[in-house]
């Protein structure tokens, strides 16, 4: 069964709680990615079942539900993702450092006018999961809301959920993820650049190197040739596993084409319709 043919964002709007998705028109739908959420996180051993320390707290968290759609509007999958409630961490306790750097948009710019210049091509890249990818520095506790849900229960009562991920939501998630990208990169041979820390560099030779740009989660690769891209793609997907969906050419909500050789697009067109829509607009 599938929704892949709706195109107004009304016939299928965003739950706000995990109730109405699961009490609504769409609740196989929801309750099929909720599932998947579950197992995935299950399989990827984010966390187990432990008796909450004397003085300590419980996180709690939410699911947040939303409806993935392709760039010209169409659903593209419904994706459900449990959050933690970070900001009520304790600093000290729950986390500590949280920073995590993000690449400038000015040299997001400057590597399309220069794969633009040189004729380079360009690709997006998804990590399916990324946070939960990264070990977690702290002893973090969490609740798990699912009514009805299987492995929602706790075996015993009073036990909660203790992490061995980083869990999206919470403060430190970013950092952790951040820090173990940058070590596998530099591991697999790129160079980090001086003057934007978040842009790597893999050179094969002088006409064959792929240019690589992370901000948090997000990811995209610039190159040029094919032995240094397949380099990257091969260890990324060893270690990894990197998502497919119709949006191969979306980056930070701004959609990146090459149009020709040596040619290169970039608009935010869904973003600005999304806000026209919002506020009762009309094109023109």
């Amino acid at each position: 069964k599938k929704l892949t043919h709706l195109k107004d964002v009304n016939l299928v709007p965003d739950p706000k709680t995990i109730a109405e998705a699961l009490g609504g028109d769409f609740e196989e739908f929801w309750r099929e990615a909720i599932l998947a959420e579950l197992k995935q996180m299950e399989d990827m051993k984010v966390w187990q079942w432990a008796h909450l320390p004397k003085g300590r707290k419980a996180m709690d968290t939410k699911w947040v539900l939303k409806v993935k759609r392709n760039y010209d509007g169409f659903i593209d999958r419904f994706k459900a993702r449990l959050v933690g409630r970070g900001f009520k961490g304790i600093l000290g306790i729950d986390y500590w450092k949280t920073h995590a750097s993000v690449v400038r948009k000015s040299t997001l710019r400057l590597l399309i006018a220069h794969a633009a210049r040189h004729d380079l091509k360009y690709q997006a890249i998804d990590i399916k999961a990324a946070f939960l990818e990264a070990d977690i520095d702290r002893k973090v506790y969490i609740i798990v809301e699912g009514p009805g849900i299987p492995g929602c229960t706790p075996p015993e009562p009073g036990m909660v959920r203790c992490l061995n991920k980083s869990l999206y939501g919470i403060k430190q998630a970013p950092r952790q993820w951040m820090l173990q990208m940058m070590e596998d990169l530099l591991r697999w041979g790129f160079v980090q650049h001086r003057f934007d820390p978040c842009l790597f560099m893999y050179r094969q030779s002088a006409t064959d190197y792929c240019l690589v740009c992370l901000y948090v989660d997000d990811m995209s690769m610039t190159y040029k040739g094919e032995i240094a891209r397949q380099h990257f793609l091969h260890e990324l997907n060893q270690r990894y596993t990197c998502s497919q969906s119709d949006d191969r050419d979306v980056y930070l909500g701004i959609r990146i084409r090459r149009t020709a050789p040596g040619h290169y697009s970039m608009d935010q067109e869904r973003y600005t319709v999304t806000l026209l829509k919002k506020y009762g607009m009309k094109m023109h």
